[in-house]
């Protein structure tokens, strides 16, 4: 018994000598605590609901910018997509402060992996797993995305590539924001990342803008709203700095004061400001983006008239080359407007109109025109039958607002139709042939008027004309009859042409069936005296020829060239007028002109006031002779300058 009493009495006293201190032996920690403990860190307080919601307001009105340049949901469930998915990214750096490569790696794998379930969604294989489509096209929106979308006519519809651009925006844009309010107390550093995902929305816009309430006061209230409430958190939160808070009147006294400032210097510096008188003044980039297709590789519509013509060998004539529904009889369609001339063709400039941004030409685009335009648009459906149309420019009428082709053209031509705003010409370089479907959204113009008003108020200038414009003057001085107003010297010289020409198509030098050598030389005699064309030496014989002989033509080109020689602008315009069944035959196509009015507006001077009949048609073997321009008595020296 002592003995086992002693010996606990040594293990008691070396146990109290070697016990350690409180604090030095670390209590074991097993992974599964320390996972808890890093996610623990992660949970949501106060101050994060706060950045939350004030950061999904401002990113969102923003992200307003992108409604007049992308067309569809699909762009705003994107945003929402990249928006959610930049929250848990700028909530991961604003608790644990990763280096910079590590999160900017961590968002590009989840931009990657769940782009394409969340916003690019075209090729997914089995509508969840991404493939290689889907990561090209993650790939392409922020590489080369931006630059379609200021290449393409706005709005641009929301697929593809195209959707990658506002998700990866809104993720980026999110995520800065986010994360710069959990790490930072300073007011200016939390405002400078909406700012500047602003200013990329609004250089990716239009010039019209998309909302100046939301872009403009929202998004200021919301800033200061989100400065004001952060400095009413808690300190321990990390947001306010201590001792910062002051009276409540002294701060209700000095916001009503720097609003007032705001106010009277908005006032007095706003009206000065540019782009207030003139929309137009609004810059963007795409109005310094150089458009991708020239259309100048084409041959003018005008030069090939003839092929529509009587005489022509490619039996279009009496043939059904196009099927038009939805528009009204006598309504003008076109096939391509022509707003410049350069000495040897008329062809398509395509500046001027308040539609256009600046500099442009042709324009992809697709189902819509303009996310913001107003007005009563129709569907117009145009068939090719068998055997019918074959061209790039296509016939379109009004004020094109979209384009969607059908049936087997859909995979061919969808994405490659090119618009030129200013003129509202379609262009589809792979061109359309028998078979192909297409409707056009588009606000129908009036119906045309057969005969010309005594009174028109036209517009002052002309179009980009290069070519010079001397060789019409002695025919003004001839048919004007004495009249001052510019429009009724147009008039009465457009009524000239038609009551004192003569029209021929002229007789092609080519033929489908066999001639012998008789025949041969005596096409090609015909069609050397009256040859197609509408360059300056052709229209210089043209109007110096006694009589007049050409076809649609000659005549629309040379009045045209009269009536921006007169200071009207002018334009040459190839198509025709709707038919009461829709059916579009080659003689239905025609030649007439467009002058500017003075409300901006483009009045329709149509063949049958300045071409004339078929009546009155050249006698066969007539040649025209020279004709002699009548003596013009000089003005009256002026008098001599009073001394």
């Amino acid at each position: 018994m002592s003995t086992d009493a002693g010996t606990r009495a040594r293990a008691d006293d070396a146990g109290l000598i070697g016990a350690p201190k409180p604090g030095m032996v670390k209590p074991q920690v097993t992974g599964k605590d320390k996972v808890r403990a890093t996610l623990g860190r992660m949970r949501p307080g106060l101050g994060h609901w706060v950045d939350t919601l004030f950061t999904v307001a401002v990113v969102g009105c923003a992200l307003v910018g992108l409604r007049t340049v992308l067309f569809g949901w699909e762009w705003w469930l994107a945003a929402a997509s990249g928006v959610l998915l930049g929250l848990v990214i700028g909530h991961i750096q604003g608790t644990y402060r990763w280096p910079l490569i590590a999160i900017t790696a961590f968002g590009a794998v989840l931009y990657l992996l769940l782009g394409g379930p969340l916003a690019v969604r075209d090729d997914l294989k089995w509508g969840v797993l991404p493939t290689g489509q889907t990561f090209k096209d993650l790939v392409a929106g922020p590489t080369r995305g931006w630059m379609d979308l200021l290449t393409l006519v706005p709005p641009v519809d929301a697929r593809g590539h195209h959707l990658a651009v506002p998700f990866f925006l809104a993720l980026v844009g999110t995520s800065i924001t986010y994360a710069t309010a959990r790490v930072t107390r300073s007011r200016l550093r939390l405002v400078v990342p909406p700012f500047v995902l602003l200013v990329v929305t609004i250089a990716l816009g239009t010039q019209q803008p998309a909302s100046p309430w939301i872009q403009g006061l929202a998004l200021g209230v919301l800033l200061i709203l989100w400065l004001s409430v952060r400095d009413h958190l808690d300190p321990d939160i990390g947001i306010a700095r201590p001792g910062a808070r002051r009276p409540a009147v002294s701060r209700i006294v000095s916001g009503a004061v720097l609003l007032g400032i705001a106010a009277l210097v908005g006032a007095l510096v706003g009206p000065h400001l540019p782009g207030l008188d003139d929309q137009e003044e609004r810059r963007v980039v795409r109005t310094d983006v150089v458009p991708d297709h020239d259309a100048n590789v084409l041959a003018s519509p005008l030069s090939s008239y003839r092929e529509f013509t009587a005489t022509s060998p490619t039996g279009l004539y009496d043939r059904q080359i196009l099927q038009v529904q939805g528009v009204p009889a006598t309504t003008p369609m076109r096939l391509a407007t022509l707003d410049t001339w350069d000495g040897t063709t008329w062809g398509i400039a395509g500046r001027g109109d308040s539609r256009a941004d600046a500099g442009r030409t042709f324009q992809q685009f697709g189902r819509r025109v303009g996310v913001l335009a107003s007005g009563d648009t129709t569907q117009v459906r145009v068939t090719v039958p068998e055997g019918g149309y074959r061209g790039s420019w296509i016939l379109t009428t009004g004020r094109v607002e979209g384009i969607e082709f059908m049936g087997s053209a859909r995979e061919r031509l969808e994405g490659k139709a090119w618009l030129n705003l200013s003129t509202n010409t379609v262009l589809v370089p792979p061109s359309i042939g028998p078979g192909d479907v297409y409707e056009v959204r588009t606000e129908l113009p009036p119906t045309g008027a057969g005969e010309l008003p005594d009174e028109l108020p036209v517009a002052a200038g002309s179009m980009p004309i290069t070519g010079d414009l001397s060789f019409v003057d002695g025919r003004i001085e001839a048919w004007d009859g004495d009249a001052t107003d510019r429009w009724e010297r147009f008039r009465n010289i457009a009524t000239t042409m038609r009551e004192e020409g003569t029209y021929t198509d002229g007789t092609p030098a080519t033929s489908r069936e066999p001639l012998d050598e008789d025949a041969r030389a005596d096409r090609a005699q015909a069609a050397q005296d009256v040859p197609a064309g509408h360059g300056l030496g052709r229209l210089d014989d043209f109007l110096n020829s006694d009589p007049l002989a050409g076809n649609d033509e000659q005549y629309a080109a040379t009045l045209a060239l009269i009536g921006n020689r007169l200071g009207i602008p002018t334009r040459v315009v190839v198509g025709a007028t709707a038919t009461d069944d829709g059916v579009v035959r080659g003689r239905d196509i025609h030649a007439w002109v467009e002058v500017r009015q003075s409300d901006g507006r483009w009045f329709q001077v149509l063949p049958q006031t300045f071409v004339p009949p078929s009546e009155q048609a050249l006698p066969a073997g007539t040649v025209p002779t020279p004709w002699e321009a009548p003596v013009v008595e000089p003005p009256p020296p002026p008098p001599p300058p009073p001394p």
